[in-house]
């Protein structure tokens, strides 16, 4: 109660002020601030002086209200709305002619939730011409805009506020307003609505993990006639969906892994009665697959391309990819590298052998085409495909190996002093959520006869992620 009398007081003494001093004064004050389809007092002035007549006022007053000349009373209800206006009073009485100014602005009505809906939850990477946002009513000539900014993806149209789109990213409910602000009058009307970005229930998402990692070579194996090699590190291994920004770019798909063994692995010649290395062999195949060392690396990365013409025609947000002219999944490209000791032993002197540092580099680069079971579940034909690529492929030898003082160790090792090789290879692949088996036929052009280049190797090995992932995606307990 003394909250609305406060309140009440000072309206009347604002309009007081506003109407001192001047010749022709209206209840509440010279200035009106009215609302469109809502019905105003009567409101007669008053004249300072006896007997007023006459009373006119310019410009005429707003659409839907009236001015009686003889009283000067206003009254009625404003139809469409007004900007501030200053309309100049006149009348006249038995000691003159009287002037007073009078401002009037009429709003359009404050409307909130008038939109259908009101409150709305869109999908990411999908586009819904039935999810729309529509006003209730479109005001003529009234430009739209909207506080705070969308979600990327969404829009308002500045004509008809309705509000659409394909949302690239997931948002959380949130209250928007939208004003539609008449050009010419300059009158806002607000509407309040709420949105919502939710990922599609199809859409899988694979975080950013750490793992242990590894991989046995089942080619050296048979070649050596030993038992299973298989390293173990420390790796991460990576998935995740592009979004529409990056066009025909469906995913990528990073894997890199270390091996951390704290000593370096040494191959050793085996030297006949003629001091010749019979197992040349074993050297060619650490030249041909550096990973099977206690020091290594290895890094690739997977780049899935697909069509446009998913969903309302978009890039196949979320769903399967569609290969590029139906043989293209996508890019291939990966890196290897070790540390090893190659060690002669030199059959003819009493000196100890001395190994050498040698640093053994593999590339791989090439288009891939990938089979998965059409129409299944995403989690199922996202993680059981087989892959079929041919690239270019390369390895390099470095190190103190290939320095002039070891050359002639070099071609007792190896059969040639060459340290670069280069040809095509031919991937394929199978893949079982965290597990993968490849077969690799590389075709070098220039390997110089060297054993375990020699022609085409098969070379296969089992790759696997697991024991401990941690996800990087999700803060920490304590955080």
């Amino acid at each position: 109660m003394k909250k609305n009398l406060t309140l009440t007081l000072i309206t009347a003494l604002l309009g007081y002020l506003s109407s001192y001093g001047q010749s022709i004064s209206y209840t509440g004050g010279n200035t009106m601030t009215l609302t469109v389809n809502t019905a105003i007092t009567s409101n007669t002035p008053t004249v300072t002086g006896n007997n007023a007549k006459r009373f006119r006022i310019k410009p005429a007053l707003p659409p839907g209200l009236s001015f009686d000349r003889k009283s000067g009373t206003i009254s009625g209800t404003p139809t469409t709305g007004s900007p501030s206006t200053t309309y100049l009073l006149s009348c006249k009485a038995d000691d003159g002619k009287k002037t007073a100014p009078l401002k009037i602005v009429v709003n359009n009505p404050v409307v909130l939730a008038d939109y259908k809906p009101s409150v709305r939850r869109f999908l990411v990477d999908t586009l819904d011409a039935a999810k729309a946002m529509r006003p209730s009513s479109v005001i003529s000539g009234a430009v739209y805009t909207i506080s705070p900014s969308l979600p990327d993806g969404l829009k308002i149209n500045e004509e008809t506020g309705e509000i659409t789109g394909t949302p690239f990213v997931t948002a959380k409910a949130a209250n928007y307003t939208v004003t539609a602000t008449d050009v010419k009058t300059q009158a806002a009307t607000t509407y309040l609505v709420n949105i919502t970005v939710s990922p599609r229930s199809d859409e899988i998402i694979t975080p950013a993990t750490v793992s242990f990692v590894g991989e046995g070579n089942i080619q050296q194996s048979l070649n050596t006639r030993q038992k299973l090699s298989a390293n173990t590190g420390i790796g991460v291994v990576f998935r995740q969906a592009s979004n529409k920004r990056f066009g025909i770019l469906h995913d990528i798909e990073v894997d890199f892994s270390i091996n951390v063994a704290s000593t370096v692995d040494t191959l050793k010649s085996i030297n006949n009665a003629s001091n010749e290395v019979t197992n040349k062999q074993d050297f060619g195949n650490s030249v041909l697959l550096p990973l099977n060392s206690g020091q290594a690396f290895s890094f690739g990365f997977k780049g899935y391309l697909t069509q446009k013409g998913g969903e309302n025609g978009n890039y196949r947000r979320n769903q399967v990819s569609k290969p590029l002219g139906g043989v293209l999944s996508g890019f291939n490209i990966s890196l290897a590298g070790s540390n090893r000791n190659w060690e002669y032993n030199d059959q003819d002197k009493d000196i100890a052998p001395v190994p050498v540092k040698t640093s053994l580099l593999s590339f791989y680069a090439g288009p891939f085409y990938e089979f998965y079971i059409p129409n299944a579940k995403s989690g199922f034909s996202r993680n059981v495909s087989i892959t079929l690529g041919v690239g270019y492929s390369a390895r390099w030898i470095l190190g103190d190996i290939q320095q002039g003082s070891h050359s002639d160790q070099m071609v007792k090792l190896l059969g040639t002093n060459r340290n670069s090789f280069n040809g095509a290879e031919i991937q394929l692949g199978l893949r079982f959520y965290n597990i993968k088996a490849e077969v690799h036929l590389p075709f070098f052009s220039n390997r110089d006869g060297v054993p375990g280049l020699t022609g085409t190797h098969l070379t296969t090995f089992i790759g696997f992620s697991g024991g401990f992932p941690i996800d990087l995606t999700k803060p920490s307990s304590g955080s």
